[in-house]
């Protein structure tokens, strides 16, 4: 029970620690200005293109 105690206190903590440094580093780029709005356009950008591609990939295989 302990051993499963300490890996759950284990787990909670690296979780909480990551959240927080992504937090802190978020936070620090909207301070900066250097996240942008570019970066979800691309991202965006990015969907667009595979979900064209899914689409053009589906309908190659429905003339088969």
């Amino acid at each position: 029970m302990g051993l499963i105690l300490s890996l759950f206190g284990l787990a909670a903590y690296h979780f909480l620690t990551k959240a927080h440094w992504y937090a802190l580093h978020h936070e620090l780029e909207s301070v900066s200005g250097t996240h942008s709005r570019w970066a979800r356009a691309d991202a965006r950008t990015a969907w667009r293109a595979i979900a064209s591609a899914i689409t053009q990939a589906h309908q190659g295989s429905a003339g088969l």
